[in-house]
């Protein structure tokens, strides 16, 4: 009798290890790049980004992705697109995607770069909200977990 009672206790908990452990494997932290890190080149314009925590200013207490973008090319260069922001786990905007308020577009001359640092919140192409650093009441504790730059345009500029 105590045999059968410490194998099925045995078995309860492998068990519950196994489904906690599933659990926690599911939800991924977020992976914090402090690096320019290539996320994809789409003829000849490059686009780079990078975590940057933000203690002070017009983002303080905020995590930031910030932006970059590279003309690679001899020729002037428009480049469109929207992002799909995953928070948590779960796409937050992607029923609303199609509004302006996620979508962004920049102009870029031959060999111009122009790089999110932060300093200026009104061009939103160059950053997106990940998260907050230290939480006060009422604010969440969302982080943002991945996101996708979709319908991207890159069009020759005269």
């Amino acid at each position: 009798m105590k045999k059968k009672i410490n194998r099925a206790a045995f078995v309860l908990i492998v068990l519950l290890t196994s489904s906690l452990l599933s659990l926690s494997s599911e939800i991924e932290p977020i992976k914090l790049v402090y690096d320019w890190t290539e996320y994809e080149t789409r003829d000849g314009i490059k686009i780079e980004y990078k975590y940057q925590s933000f203690e002070s200013g017009v983002f303080r207490n905020q995590m930031l992705i910030l932006f970059r973008y590279t003309n690679t090319t001899l020729d002037p260069k428009s480049i469109s697109w929207s992002i799909k922001e995953f928070r948590d786990g779960v796409c937050s905007n992607c029923a609303r995607i199609e509004n302006l308020e996620y979508s962004y577009d920049i102009f870029l001359n031959s060999g111009e770069v122009i790089e999110g640092d932060g300093s200026d919140v009104t061009n939103v192409s160059l950053y997106l909200f990940s998260h907050f650093l230290n939480l006060s009441p009422g604010m969440t504790a969302t982080r943002l977990t991945d996101f996708e730059f979709v319908n991207i345009k890159v069009l020759p500029k005269n």
